[in-house]
C-alpha cells in the first residue's frame, strides 16, 4: 500500500504519454493527453519552504 502523503495522482485528464527527465538536479515531468496536448511539471527543491513540508509531492 502506497502512502498517500507521498504520492500526486494527476486524473484531471486521460493521459496517453509520460516521459521524466534531470537537468542541473531539478526533476521535469512531462505528459500527454489524448489530444495531444503537452504538459509539464517542475521539482525544484531547491525552492523548499517550511509551510510546504519535507514531501517531494508538495511541490
Amino acid at each position: 500500500m502506497q502512502n498517500r502523503a507521498l504520492v500526486r495522482s494527476y486524473r484531471d485528464r486521460s493521459y496517453v504519454s509520460t516521459a521524466m527527465v534531470r537537468h542541473g538536479g531539478t526533476t521535469v515531468a512531462f505528459a500527454m493527453d489524448d489530444r495531444r496536448r503537452i504538459y509539464y511539471s517542475v521539482l525544484d527543491l531547491e525552492q523548499a519552504s517550511a509551510k510546504k513540508g519535507d514531501l517531494d509531492s508538495a511541490y
